[in-house]
């Protein structure tokens, strides 16, 4: 588990560099933005099927703080304006708990009140990762392809039934028109 951890906040501290190191040059390039995003897709899926093997009740405290962070993280990366001026997230009206409030047991070191707050939003994440499911209702996209193929093959149908019809009368004899050989006379 302490290595999933690790993993975790590694991932984390590399959001986090990229956000205050790139957060100028997003609104100009917009690969950039989507390689951010791609990235925090990734940590938040990491954390979210970390948070989903473990029991609700016995969640460590790492992943609810984690989870807050990415919360933390995507605000700032949508809402350039909670950045400080430094380029580090503006962390004046949270708490930002380190690895030294922890021990390995995930146990609190000392009488710290930020992680009694990090229980209260650890639900944030939750409601953040379901939304994003809703989201992505799969559309059936009918092509311009598949659509001029179905009028293609209607066509070549149409030309084949118009051919027997012309077939069918001309050589069978249906329809049998009668030529007279005078005209009427006018009155």
């Amino acid at each position: 588990m302490t290595k999933t951890y690790a993993i975790l906040q590694k991932k984390l501290q590399e959001l986090e560099l990229q956000l205050s190191h790139n957060n100028l040059t997003t609104i100009i390039h917009p690969s950039l933005s989507q390689e951010f995003h791609q990235k925090f897709l990734f940590v938040a899926n990491l954390l979210s099927a970390e948070i989903a093997s473990c029991p609700t009740e016995l969640m460590p405290r790492r992943l609810r703080h984690m989870a807050r962070r990415l919360a933390q993280l995507e605000a700032g990366f949508w809402s350039p304006d909670m950045l400080a001026d430094n380029g580090h997230v503006n962390d004046s009206s949270t708490c930002w708990c380190t690895e030294s409030c922890l021990n390995d047991d995930s146990e609190v070191v000392s009488g710290s009140s930020c992680l009694e707050d990090e229980m209260e939003g650890g639900e944030c994440f939750y409601e953040c990762v379901e939304g994003e499911k809703e989201e992505k209702e799969e559309r059936k996209i009918v092509g311009v392809g598949k659509l001029n193929g179905a009028m293609a093959s209607g066509f070549v149908i149409g030309m084949v039934l118009m051919g027997v019809a012309v077939f069918s009368i001309e050589f069978f004899g249906y329809f049998q028109v009668q030529q007279n050989g005078g005209f009427v006379i006018p009155t």
